[in-house]
C-alpha cells in the first residue's frame, strides 16, 4: 500500500524563481509542480531523454 502524502512544505520564491521553476518543469515534460519539486528535492535532478530520432527508426 502506498504511503499517503499528508505533510505540507511551504516554499517561498520570487516571481523570477517561480517562472524558472515552471520553465524547467515544463521543459522536462512534467505537468505536476508537486511531483517536480519532490523529485528535485529527493534526487537532486531529473533526466529527460529526447529520443524522437530513435523512435522514428
Amino acid at each position: 500500500m502506498k504511503e499517503k502524502r499528508d505533510e505540507i512544505i511551504i516554499l517561498r520564491t520570487t516571481k523570477t524563481e517561480k517562472n524558472r521553476i515552471y520553465e524547467k518543469m515544463l521543459g522536462m515534460g512534467i505537468r505536476s509542480l508537486s511531483a517536480y519539486i519532490r523529485k528535485m528535492a529527493l534526487d537532486g535532478y531529473c533526466l529527460h531523454l529526447d529520443l524522437k530520432e530513435l523512435q522514428r527508426m
